[in-house]
């Protein structure tokens, strides 16, 4: 009720002030004709009377005089929006406008202030004068970039973006080691930010609306001493170091492109294929990640299955599996690939310190830990996100090829702990094969372990029971 009220008066304020004073106006003369000068009663409605004309006269003259400000206005006003542009081209910043201490930018190819400064020198003067300038963009392998092509109805997002990265290279070429400001791009890989920049004192920002043009965007002017631009500007900050869920990827990085479960399992089929050899039979590829807090690990990938696996999890300890871990923990800083023949009780490990390779039999004897397979051995080789084992490639191995039964009295007559010094030998191949593809995989699951599986991921695993 209080706002309604408030809302009435300020729309119809100069009536209001005109009905008092007309009120006031009848009040003098109904109180000249109604009550005696000498009484007391006409002191007070004159008195009362004239109030009322006078307020209201001095009320009308600052209604004019005086700036109209309402509480929303003053709200703006506290948040900082200083102007509203309907295009983002008619807010560029020219060579009279060049911020001198900060230029950031979240953007794409900044096409249109490259072209602008192109062949100016003032742009460069400021930065060996003291200019930082950052640019966050999209990788221009990211998926997102094409998705952004197609909500632009444009397929030169990619190639603006490289030209992007060129520019800076070649601005940052013809700075000397005395410079006193800095240019620098970073990428990141997530849904496209808002557009943003920042030139000292002022903050540009607005949406990438689908199906238009960035250049055409709306966007907003606010000064950076206000509510609403130091929240874009703390934003800003917390993009370009990695916050808020932004996932910053190196301009080097490759990125996978298509189906990714499609892509790794072809080349497990691939490596499997090599590791099966002549006379050997079905060889099956699987990729597993660990949930250590919860003991767990889980199938993602599979290939050559004869059922389609249903990302079954099972105990992080159990099996080979289990074992491979528990080398590598014993390890140190080295990896090791793990072998278990189950046929002729074998086991043989491949370590890997540095460029040292050592390839030896050991005294550990252990069956399959599910007792309806049809698998003769297995190959296990770790997947390592830096320095954590995050999960593992395993190869099951159901008939052995010639090559490895040609092999099998050496690996046999081998004492435990004995090395392997024959670089030629199939085992030496199987676990080079095998390190390989681990590391593809390991490359193709992306720098956040899984790229379109990240809610498989996360969600509740549960234990499979036979």
């Amino acid at each position: 009720m209080e706002n309604k009220l408030k809302k009435f008066i300020r729309r119809y304020k100069y009536v209001a002030n005109i009905l008092i004073c007309a009120l006031g106006v009848i009040g003098l003369f109904a109180t000249k004709m109604a009550f005696s000068p000498d009484t007391v009663a006409y002191d007070i409605g004159l008195s009362i009377s004239s109030s009322a004309v006078a307020t209201s006269v001095i009320s009308i003259i600052l209604l004019f005089i005086l700036p109209n400000e309402s509480d929303d206005e003053i709200e703006l006003k506290t948040w900082g929006i200083v102007k509203v542009y309907s295009e983002r081209g008619t807010a560029t910043i020219g060579s009279n406008k060049l911020p001198r201490n900060n230029l950031d930018f979240i953007a794409f190819g900044l096409k249109h202030f490259r072209a602008q400064f192109a062949n100016s020198e003032k742009l460069l003067d400021n930065i060996k004068n003291g200019l930082h300038i950052k640019i966050l963009t999209l990788h221009p392998e990211s998926k997102y970039v094409k998705e952004q092509q197609q909500l632009e109805n444009s397929d030169g997002l990619k190639g603006d973006i490289t030209d992007l990265v060129e520019w800076v290279e070649k601005m940052r070429d013809r700075l000397s080691a005395d410079c006193k400001g800095s240019i620098e791009v970073r990428m990141y890989d997530n849904l496209p930010l808002n557009f943003y920049c920042r030139a000292d004192s002022r903050i540009w920002v607005g949406p990438y609306p689908p199906g238009e043009l960035s250049n055409n965007a709306i966007t907003y002017e606010f000064r950076l001493d206000s509510k609403g631009g130091e929240r874009y500007e703390q934003c800003f900050q917390d993009y370009w170091i990695g916050r808020k869920g932004v996932h910053i990827v190196d301009k080097n990085k490759k990125f996978l492109l298509g189906d990714q479960r499609q892509s790794i399992e072809s080349v497990c089929k691939y490596f499997c294929r090599l590791i099966q050899g002549s006379g050997g039979d079905r060889v099956v590829g699987v990729v597993v990640l660990f949930k250590k807090s919860l003991g767990l690990r889980r199938t993602l990938f599979s290939c050559n299955k004869k059922d389609r696996e249903e990302y079954h999890c099972y105990k992080i300890d159990e099996g080979a599996v289990g074992k491979l871990i528990s080398l590598n923990e014993e390890a140190g800083s080295g990896k090791v690939l793990f072998f278990r023949d189950y046929v002729h009780d074998l086991s043989i490990v491949f370590r890997r310190q540095g460029r040292d390779l050592c390839i030896k039999k050991i005294d550990f004897h252990i069956r399959p830990f599910k007792p309806d397979t049809d698998m003769n051995a297995n190959l296990s080789v770790p997947i390592y996100d830096q320095n954590d084992m995050i999960g593992a490639v395993t190869f099951d191995i159901h008939n052995f090829s010639n090559e490895y039964m040609a092999n099998l009295d050496l690996l046999e007559s081998l004492a435990y702990e004995e090395t392997i010094d024959d670089f030629s030998s199939t085992m030496y191949k199987w676990f080079r094969i095998a390190e390989t593809c681990a590391n593809m995989v390991s490359h193709m699951l992306g720098d956040t372990v899984n790229i379109e599986y990240s809610k498989l991921y996360d969600e509740e695993w549960t234990v499979y029971e036979n």
